[in-house]
């Protein structure tokens, strides 16, 4: 069966989604449950919920971060993050990587296994980024030239770019824009 990786704060495992085992690699655990509470149901799920809307495989879980946006641990998400891409580079069944969050432990720095993911012809989602910025993230822009990499930036229903959504950029089929989810208070909201 063809999988997703889901790379973000877990999916809640009463979400009813086509879930495969992944891993917790910020709290080493197996259990994979979301951590956060943003969004209402949690980052990672609200993520998932958008990824079942265009695929009907199986998604795997990959928990990076806390799930709490002070953004405290950001050294700690970093090495979660590379050690699940290390995780998916043995999982042949996994085709496309969505790294969605976008904290600067998760995007503010290269991935250095993600050559060898596009070698493996993986395809690799990456969030623009919510920092108000006419450029994507240093892991999106950093990421760019890899064969496979799309960089997704948000708009509203009406395909305009959501106030916090950092710009994905202009090259076609390289940079793409998705509905993203406005804040609670219906202000901002980004794409993660």
């Amino acid at each position: 069966a063809q999988q997703v990786a889901l790379l973000d704060s877990g999916i809640d495992p009463d979400a009813g989604f086509n879930v495969f085992p992944g891993f917790n690699y910020f709290l080493n655990t197996s259990d994979t449950s979301d951590v956060s509470d943003r969004e209402g149901e949690g980052h990672g799920t609200v993520s998932a919920r958008l990824v079942t809307e265009a695929f009907s495989g199986e998604i795997v879980p990959f928990v990076i971060t806390d799930g709490q946006p002070l953004q405290l641990f950001e050294d700690q998400v970093s090495a979660a993050r590379d050690s699940a891409l290390s995780d998916i580079l043995g999982r042949d069944d996994v085709r496309v990587i969505g790294i969605t969050k976008a904290s600067p432990g998760a995007a503010g720095s290269a991935a250095p296994l993600l050559p060898q993911l596009s070698d493996a012809n993986k395809v690799i989602a990456i969030m623009a980024g919510n920092d108000v910025s006419s450029q994507p993230s240093v892991l999106a822009t950093s990421s760019f030239n890899l064969r496979g990499v799309i960089i997704v930036g948000a708009t509203d229903a009406d395909g305009v770019l959501l106030p916090a959504s950092n710009r994905a950029g202009t090259t076609q089929n390289r940079y793409v824009a998705a509905n993203g989810l406005p804040s609670n208070d219906g202000a901002l909201g980004g794409t993660s």
